[in-house]
């Protein structure tokens, strides 16, 4: 079911928030953020994030786990069960263009890396930032999954985007990418930067020398780190087989 995935995270969660684990990492980031010594524990974290009445709270909150999910994965547990929500959304409105797992697999493997990279000076707000950027990647995975000729590819209005009933009959050659790619980060093995190098070079489609420009990199800087990072994963391709 398309649902696995996010059930996971769920059951995930579950075992995290009341584990000796998840108390120990609410207190290093206390230590650490001022804004959430006066939070009692995960499970009222995560309903003051989910909350719609405390805006600025919410967003010093956010601000406080994105930049603790640059070091520590757990930070990024609880993005994940706050946003999980959206996410399911983004999911159901694109599993018409890929088949409901490979449209789960992308919202999640996309929010894991921006949870890894963002950048805390960035306007706005983080949660919304972090949404609307999964909301893009996957824009572009759907685009390429749209049938059309070759020279001339297929756009579709983001707005219409869930609109398109194609489904592909067979699963598509990036599925196995995708799967490589979100085990990799999650094990570890490769870094958030380098799996989202090789999600958006190779399966969204954007150009190195854009996404380069993006960064603030000259393009055979950006081709160097991507070489890296399939380094790494073609060692842990291997290690798996």
């Amino acid at each position: 079911m398309h649902d696995d995935l996010f059930q996971n995270l769920d059951r995930d969660w579950a075992n995290f928030q009341r584990s000796r684990a998840g108390a120990r990492a609410l207190a290093r980031w206390q230590s650490e953020e001022p804004d959430m010594v006066d939070v009692p524990s995960l499970v009222a974290l995560v309903e003051v994030l989910s909350e719609r009445h405390r805006p600025q709270r919410q967003d010093a909150l956010m601000s406080a786990l994105l930049r603790q999910s640059r070091r520590y994965r757990d930070a990024g547990r609880v993005v994940l069960k706050a946003l999980t929500p959206a996410l399911v959304k983004i999911s159901c409105s694109h599993s018409r263009v890929m088949n409901s797992e490979d449209a789960a697999s992308v919202v999640v493997l996309a929010a894991m890396e921006r949870l890894t990279n963002y950048t805390a000076s960035r306007p706005g707000r983080p949660a919304a930032n972090v949404v609307q950027d999964v909301r893009y990647t996957v824009h572009r995975a759907c685009l390429r999954e749209i049938p059309g000729p070759v020279d001339q590819p297929q756009l579709v209005p983001f707005e219409d985007i869930d609109l398109v009933g194609f489904e592909p009959a067979e699963p598509t050659a990036s599925e196995d990418l995708l799967r490589l790619l979100q085990e990799a980060v999650t094990g570890g093995f490769l870094t958030g930067e380098g799996g989202r190098v090789i999600f958006l070079t190779r399966i969204a489609d954007v150009p190195a020398a854009a996404l380069a420009e993006a960064e603030g990199l000259r393009p055979p800087s950006m081709r160097k780190r991507r070489e890296r990072a399939e380094a790494a994963l073609s060692e842990f391709a291997m290690e798996v087989a």
